[in-house]
């Protein structure tokens, strides 16, 4: 090996060490991402303003859906924790009706292997809601 080889591997070693400090640091001092809360606009209720409401008529409530893991089924919930994958924030309703099946959600595996389904972004179903339920007549997205 020649010297000028030899001191161009030695600067590329203090780049590449470098390097990787850096992205180091940035990792440990990065803003963790933040809990997503929905807020209520437009017509529309929260999670838990539906909860406080409860009502026979359908009505707009959005939020985030969840699925699993160990079969609970279907929820809407208050907020999202972001992750991989993300996981629900209560309070939740608990989704029943044809309408569910419309959803489109993401598919995923939570740290034990069980398998988890979320809406990408929040959703605005219809329905009436009674105590923790949401009989879901339509998705409004």
């Amino acid at each position: 090996m020649t010297l000028r080889t030899a001191q161009l591997l030695r600067a590329a070693t203090f780049v590449a060490a470098g390097l990787l400090v850096v992205a180091v640091v940035v990792k440990l001092f990065a803003s963790p991402a933040e809990d997503e809360h929905i807020t209520a606009g437009g017509g529309t209720l929260t999670v838990t303003e539906a909860i406080q409401k409860i009502s026979r008529e359908p009505v707009p409530v959005r939020g985030f859906v969840f699925e699993g893991p160990g079969g609970l089924g279907l929820r809407l919930c208050d907020g999202r924790r972001p992750g991989s994958p993300p996981s629900c924030i209560g309070p939740f309703l608990d989704l029943y009706g044809p309408a569910v099946n419309a959803l489109d959600l993401r598919t995923g595996e939570d740290g034990k292997g069980r398998r988890i389904r979320w809406s990408p972004d929040p959703v605005t179903l219809l329905g009436p809601v009674t105590g923790a339920r949401l009989d879901v007549q339509q998705v409004l997205r």
